[in-house]
């Protein structure tokens, strides 16, 4: 464990300005602690005025303040405003207020839902008295679906069938949508006979272009989220839909919270040297511009929000232990499989290469022996 080193404000202002950011003054600082962005001193200082034994206020572990405070100025400049930023920052393993992190989790998800139903009863009001409510949304989605389809030219051209644009839409989307009506029924009968289309005409017609011998095998198409979907429409209208994640989202504790936060440092383990190794080789590529944070961040963060929803919605619903359970084993596989023989492979395919990889690698290996240590003992002291 790196030992804690105490940082006054002043202390904290000096590293950030060697590090670049120069135009971080102390009134930003204040800023930040009073929005939650920084933490509070956690030692209070002692002493009056500028008597013997007077010391400054500080935070016991300044490499961690320093961390945060770099990760503050970057996140504020690409989202712009303090409410923007309170869920990546959670998300990125720094504390924050559950009751901001929630605020931040059920905005978009209350949108959604208000969108749906407004934009629903509007639509109906221009065509009809507004006399009923059973169907509006399902309507409008309709009406969406079949607007969507046309205006993208490719979903058009694969000829994706609106019944499973449709159906797919309810389930999220649509709070009264009833799995046992007609329109789920097309909705699957519809998958089944454009899976089947796909890879009897599109596929052939497709890969036979690149491919010379006209007898060659066509591998089919295995759309596997749909399957999993139309296969299992009460599980991700129970656990995944807008409706579902509101409710748990609304409800979770700050326990749910400290576990979620668990799972997302076995993904940021196993993720954060893939990133190092992603750049070292673009470089070596010679790709003309690599992509910024900017660039990168809000799509990977959209991706860890929606995990990070999800997995509320399964602890709340009685899953957690087998998420612990597969998340140890995860943890456990991986470390296993990073063996010599990989590092030998990956050293074959040049020298530079090889050196990313193998960075990578050792960064991967100390992070996950580190985390499995912590979990023993976490499990040694339960």
């Amino acid at each position: 464990m790196r030992k804690k080193v105490e940082l006054t404000q002043k202390a904290l202002i000096s590293k950030l300005h060697r590090l670049g950011y120069r135009d971080i003054k102390e009134r930003r600082i204040n800023d930040w602690k009073s929005k939650g962005l920084l933490p509070h001193f956690d030692r209070r200082g002692v002493g009056l005025g500028k008597s013997k034994g007077r010391s400054e206020s500080a935070w016991t572990d300044g490499r961690a303040i320093v961390e945060r405070a770099v990760w503050v100025y970057r996140l504020l400049e690409i989202y712009g405003y303090s409410e923007s930023v309170y869920l990546p920052l959670w998300m990125l393993g720094h504390d924050v207020h559950h009751e901001l992190v929630r605020t931040a989790l059920l905005e978009p998800l209350e949108g959604v839902a208000t969108m749906f139903e407004v934009e629903a009863v509007g639509k109906l009001e221009r065509v009809e008295p507004y006399e009923r409510k059973d169907g509006i949304i399902e309507d409008y989605i309709g009406d969406i679906s079949h607007d969507w389809i046309k205006k993208e030219k490719f979903v058009d051209l694969l000829g994706v069938p609106q019944e499973v644009v449709e159906a797919t839409m309810n389930i999220f989307f649509n709070p009264d949508y009833d799995l046992e009506d007609l329109g789920f029924e097309d909705g699957n009968k519809q998958l089944a006979v454009w899976k089947d289309r796909v890879n009897n005409e599109i596929v052939p017609v497709l890969t036979r272009g690149f491919d010379e011998n006209p007898e060659s095998v066509v591998e089919p198409i295995r759309p596997d989220g749909l399957d999993i979907l139309f296969s299992q429409p009460g599980f991700f209208q129970k656990y995944l839909s807008v409706d579902a994640l509101q409710r748990v989202v609304a409800e979770a504790s700050d326990e749910d919270f400290r576990n979620v936060q668990g799972d997302l440092c076995v993904v940021r383990t196993a993720v954060e040297p893939l990133g190092d190794m992603i750049v070292t080789l673009m470089k070596h590529a010679k790709v003309e511009r690599l992509p910024t944070l900017s660039d990168v961040l809000p799509q990977i963060l959209q991706a860890a929000t929606l995990f990070v929803m999800a997995d509320i919605s399964l602890r709340r619903h009685g899953h957690g232990p087998l998420i612990d359970h597969v998340k140890a084993e995860a943890a456990k596989k991986f470390h296993e499989d990073m063996s010599q023989v990989t590092e030998q492979a990956l050293a074959e395919v040049g020298p530079e290469f090889a050196n990313a990889f193998k960075k990578g690698l050792k960064k991967l290996r100390r992070n996950w022996n580190a985390l499995i240590s912590e979990r023993s003992q976490i499990a040694l002291v339960s």
